[in-house]
């Protein structure tokens, strides 16, 4: 499936999970990722739709158990756009 992030979610992604089970999809979201035709603040990326699935679970994680409130607020919403995106690509099949 593909996903779309701003390159601050990205970013953010990528630095706040480094050190967690998710290493291999974050070198995916790295490598794979392209700026999104319609707005260069934004990338593209192709993900399993069970990839998407980790990232999500790895941020919900981080939202509920930092002790950064912007951190866990951060991880939040992009937990949030995923589960958006994943859910709308389960259901257009």
């Amino acid at each position: 499936m593909k996903i779309e992030l701003s390159l601050f979610d990205q970013k953010f992604a990528i630095s706040l999970l480094q050190n967690t089970s998710v290493r291999r999809i974050l070198e995916r979201l790295k490598l794979l990722s392209t700026v999104h035709p319609d707005n260069e603040d934004y990338i593209e990326c192709e993900l399993t739709i069970r990839e998407v699935e980790e990232l999500v679970g790895e941020l919900s994680y981080e939202a509920n158990h930092n002790r950064k409130k912007r951190v866990a607020e951060q991880a939040c919403d992009i937990a949030d756009s995923l589960e958006n995106q994943l859910w709308s690509a389960k259901h257009s099949e």
